[in-house]
């Protein structure tokens, strides 16, 4: 995700963490 810190909004932050989630969970069962 190329987001410059001042243009996060709280959408593309809610985004951040779905990315995230999902990567976790597929890799946090292992």
């Amino acid at each position: 995700m190329d987001v410059l810190w001042p243009d996060v909004t709280r959408a593309t932050l809610w985004k951040a963490i779905e990315i995230y989630a999902e990567r976790e969970r597929r890799f946090g069962k292992a």
